[in-house]
């Protein structure tokens, strides 16, 4: 029996076992990059909010891999 899950696993060149654990992650990172809005109860929010106002912490590499050109912009 042919299913929509076969026919899209086929068409993208994949086996059942690959592509069904592919989709179970991908769909859950495209449904919430989609919300706009996040409801969180006060627990959650409060310690967001605390990790906001953490003082900075310096990452020097981390800069220098930020500001260093990307290999598409190199020479």
């Amino acid at each position: 029996m042919t299913t929509f899950s076969s026919c899209a696993a086929e068409a993208q060149g994949e086996s059942m076992s690959e592509y069904v654990p592919r989709y179970a992650i991908e769909a859950p990172e495209m449904d919430v990059a989609d919300r706009r809005v996040f409801v969180v109860d006060d627990d959650s929010w409060n310690e967001l909010q605390a990790m906001l106002s953490r003082p900075l912490v310096r990452r020097p590499q981390l800069a220098k891999l930020l500001t260093a050109p990307s290999v598409l912009e190199r020479p």
